[in-house]
C-alpha cells in the first residue's frame, strides 16, 4: 500500500479554482484506487437541470450537482419565485399539473458566494397546447337559420362534417339544425333538439351535456336536471344520439347563465348556480374544480347558457367568448379571452358595433358564429396546435360560395409541443 498527497497548482485540468485548493488523497491497493475531491470557494454547479415535458399526474425530478466549499445550501425557484421547503439538490414534483408549469432554477450558495443554475422549463401536457392567435372575417359565408330552426335561441357545436346550431323553432318547438361545414347550404332540421350541445376539438366529436342517459333539455325557463354528470354522443353526420357517453368522476351543479366552451380533448362549464368553473378532461370525464370564478362578463344567449371556446397554454385555462365591450371610443360586441380562475380577460376580435355573437364556437378547420338569425362561417384562424391532426381535421379547401374568386388561407397550424405560447 502507499500513501501520497499532491497539491495541484492553481490552474488545475478541472478549472475549478482560482488558487491551490484542490488536494488529492490517493490509497492504491493493487489495480484498486479511492479517489476523494475537497474544494473551496464558492460554489459552482457541474451537472445543470434539464428541461422536461410530462403529462398531468406524473412526478418530475430536476437533478442538479455543486461543488464548493462546505457548506452548501440549496433554493429551488419556479419563474423567479423561492418554493417553500425546496431546499435540496434535487428537486421532485409529485402529481404535476398545469400550475407547474414555468421555469425553474436552483440556487447554490455557501459562505463565499452563490451561484444559479441554467433555467429548465416544466412543460405539462404538450399535445393538448391549444390556442387562437388570430381571428378574422374575410372569405366568410352567411345563412339564414331562422327557415330551419326558428330564431336564435343559443348553442352550437361543429364536427367534421356539419354544424349543430339550436333555435326556438317554427312554432313547433325548439328545434336543432345541421348544416353541412363547407357551405353551411341545404340545412336540415333534427328529429330531436339539443339545449346543451357541446365538442372535443381534438376529435371533432359533438356532445350533448348530460344528467345520466338524458341530454339537458330547457323549457318553459326551467332546466330539466340542476346538474350535469354526463356527455352524450351525438353522430357528427345525422345528429342523432350514439348512445355512446362519458361519464363524469363528479356531478357538476348547473342552472341558468351556465358557460359551456368546448376545447382540445377537454370541455369546461362555467356553473350560474355557483360561479366556479369545472375543466373535464376527455375521454375520462375527469372532472377538476378550479374554483370560484366570480361573475364573468359575457352576452347571454336566449337559452339558458352561453357558449365559446376552451384554451391552454402557457400553463394556464382560458375561456373564449362574447362580451359587451367599450374599448378606444367603440362600443359593441367583442370576442374575448378570459383567464381561469383570476378572470384577466383581453380582447381577441373587436369590439364591432353590432349586437350578436352570444353564440359562437370553431372547428379546427373552421370559425363559425351565432350572430342574430345568421350562422357564419369564416376561413380558418391562425392557431397553435400542438399534436398531429387525425386525417378529418386538416383545412379543406373552401369552396367559392356564389363567387369565382377562391378564398385565401391563412391558417398555421404548429404540430409540435410550444413551449411558451405567446
Amino acid at each position: 500500500m502507499k500513501l501520497f498527497s499532491e497539491w495541484l497548482p492553481a490552474n488545475s485540468p478541472n478549472g475549478v479554482c482560482a488558487s491551490p485548493v484542490l488536494r488529492v488523497l490517493a490509497i492504491a491497493l493493487g489495480m484498486t484506487a479511492l479517489v476523494v475531491q475537497a474544494t473551496d470557494g464558492p460554489p459552482i454547479i457541474v451537472l445543470e437541470p434539464q428541461s422536461q415535458s410530462a403529462l398531468s399526474g406524473a412526478t418530475v425530478s430536476f437533478e442538479t450537482d455543486a461543488t464548493g466549499a462546505p457548506f452548501l445550501s440549496y433554493q429551488w425557484q419556479h419563474n423567479g419565485t423561492n418554493l417553500t421547503a425546496r431546499t435540496n439538490a434535487i428537486l421532485t414534483l409529485t402529481n404535476v399539473q398545469p400550475r407547474h408549469w414555468g421555469n425553474y432554477a436552483l440556487i447554490v450558495t455557501n459562505s463565499h458566494g452563490a451561484v444559479t443554475s441554467s433555467v429548465a422549463t416544466l412543460i405539462i401536457d404538450a399535445d393538448l397546447v391549444f390556442r387562437i392567435l388570430g381571428l378574422q372575417t374575410n372569405s366568410f359565408v352567411a345563412v339564414e337559420h331562422n327557415r330551419i330552426t326558428g330564431d336564435d335561441r343559443g348553442g352550437i357545436a361543429v364536427s367534421a362534417d356539419n354544424v349543430f346550431v339550436t333555435g326556438d323553432g317554427q312554432g313547433g318547438g325548439v328545434t336543432t339544425g345541421r348544416f353541412p361545414i363547407d357551405n353551411l347550404g341545404a340545412g336540415t332540421a333534427l328529429s330531436q333538439a339539443f339545449d346543451a350541445l357541446t365538442g372535443n376539438l381534438r376529435t371533432d366529436t359533438v356532445y350533448s351535456l348530460g344528467n345520466g342517459a338524458n341530454p339537458i333539455q330547457y323549457a318553459n325557463s326551467s332546466l330539466s336536471a340542476n346538474s350535469v354528470n354526463s356527455l352524450l354522443e351525438i353522430d357528427g353526420i345525422t345528429g342523432q344520439l350514439t348512445g355512446g357517453r362519458i361519464n363524469f368522476s363528479t356531478n357538476i351543479p348547473i342552472s341558468t347563465s351556465t358557460g359551456v366552451f368546448a376545447g382540445y380533448d377537454r370541455v369546461i362549464i362555467y356553473s350560474g348556480a355557483n360561479s366556479r368553473a369545472y375543466d373535464i378532461r376527455l375521454p375520462s370525464g375527469t372532472v377538476t374544480d378550479l374554483g370560484s370564478i366570480g361573475f364573468i362578463s359575457r352576452q347571454s344567449s336566449e337559452s339558458w347558457a352561453f357558449w365559446g371556446v376552451a384554451e391552454y397554454f402557457a400553463g394556464s385555462l382560458y375561456i373564449v367568448h362574447a362580451q359587451n365591450l367599450f374599448l378606444d371610443g367603440v362600443s359593441g360586441t367583442a370576442i374575448v379571452r378570459t383567464r381561469l380562475p383570476d378572470r384577466s380577460t383581453t380582447p381577441i376580435l373587436g369590439p364591432i358595433p353590432f349586437q350578436g355573437w352570444p353564440t359562437w364556437l370553431r372547428s379546427p378547420s373552421r370559425f363559425h358564429a351565432v350572430a342574430g338569425s345568421f350562422t357564419m362561417k369564416a376561413p380558418p384562424f391562425s392557431g397553435h396546435r400542438a399534436a398531429p391532426m387525425k386525417p378529418s381535421v386538416p383545412p379543406k379547401p373552401h369552396l367559392p360560395l356564389k363567387s369565382d374568386i377562391q378564398p385565401s388561407y391563412w391558417s398555421r397550424w404548429i404540430k409540435s409541443p410550444i413551449p411558451a405560447a405567446t
